[in-house]
């Protein structure tokens, strides 16, 4: 057997070491390419939309809603901002009522939305005697943020837009509600430690994980594999927020959840899979109920059965 020596052996360990490291920034440099172009595409297409409709319906009601503003009151909306723990300025307004109502609604929008995209929902608790407290996101609407964080990052933000709003409301009871991403928003709060004032969650919508949702749009719109793709941009997400998208796990939060949860899931949604719905209720430890609503496509379900929807809400929040 042939010898090496000692010096040899180090060159050799170190030549191995050296290509491996190529190796590693080529293919991250080729998946970064590959994600500056999907990013690309999603800023223009957005990611969570596709031949399914439910979601253009919604928000062609929300269209309407907003030409309509007699629901409310306008001398009683306020805008209102909060600082997150990493700098940015978000913003949000609130409807609330006179006299004072002690119940509040935290409604929360999704992928590429804003807070005006929520009025349908707004107006349904308000007329229930909610107060409405509506945020856009960060990176959406007029908030501040650099990246999309996929209900990751929003989860710790919600809970800020809660402890604000214990400022000047002590005993409100809240009810956080949230859509598609803010659907996996809500859920991924629900595993944080939340004051006892929310009294329960109602998750329309949401997915597993970010990397679940990612990995399925990947596939299903974009017909890329999750390698290497997913795991560049994962690796990417961790150096910058020090999160990896498995990690960022709606399944995980609600098993963790003391907060009663509602979800709820269009029967023919091909944005999210339905199955979603069912994991995220297995997984959930805390009191729940799961309504699937048929022949509702993504976020849709308000809009196939508003009256089941609205029944199944109030009695689900009626009941905690």
């Amino acid at each position: 057997m042939r010898r090496y020596s000692r010096k040899k052996r180090g060159k050799i360990l170190l030549y191995i070491a050296f290509t491996f490291a190529v190796l590693v920034l080529v293919a991250l440099g080729g998946t970064s390419l590959v994600f500056s172009e999907l990013s690309k595409n999603i800023d223009k297409n957005g990611l969570l939309l596709g031949s399914n409709t439910g979601y253009a319906q919604v928000m062609a009601v929300e269209e309407q809603q907003r030409g309509d503003s007699s629901w409310y009151e306008p001398g009683y909306a306020s805008n209102i901002s909060v600082k997150t723990s990493d700098g940015f300025m978000l913003t949000g307004i609130s409807y609330e009522h006179k006299p004072k109502s002690c119940g509040w609604a935290l409604i929360v929008h999704g992928y590429s939305s804003r807070k005006e995209d929520m009025l349908t929902y707004a107006k349904r608790y308000y007329n229930e005697g909610y107060n409405v407290l509506l945020p856009d996101l960060r990176a959406h609407g007029e908030s501040e943020g650099d990246f999309v964080g996929m209900g990751w990052l929003d989860r710790k933000d919600l809970v800020i837009w809660i402890e604000n709003l214990l400022v000047g409301h002590p005993d409100a009871d809240i009810v956080m509600h949230g859509i598609s991403m803010g659907g996996a928003a809500v859920m991924m709060a629900s595993g944080e430690e939340l004051p006892g004032n929310v009294k329960a969650i109602v998750e329309d919508s949401g997915y597993t994980s970010v990397w679940d949702i990612l990995d399925y749009q990947l596939g299903y719109r974009y017909h890329l594999p999750a390698f290497p793709v997913l795991y560049g941009a994962s690796i990417w997400s961790n150096s910058k927020w020090g999160y990896n998208w498995k990690e960022a796990s709606a399944v995980e939060q609600v098993k963790k959840s003391k907060t009663p949860i509602l979800f709820i899931h269009g029967g023919e949604d091909d944005i999210v899979p339905t199955t979603m719905a069912y994991d995220v209720y297995q997984a959930a430890k805390c009191k729940k109920r799961l309504l699937i609503i048929e022949g509702a496509e993504h976020a849709g379900a308000v809009c196939t059965n508003p009256e089941r929807y609205w029944d199944e809400v109030f009695s689900f929040i009626d009941s905690q």
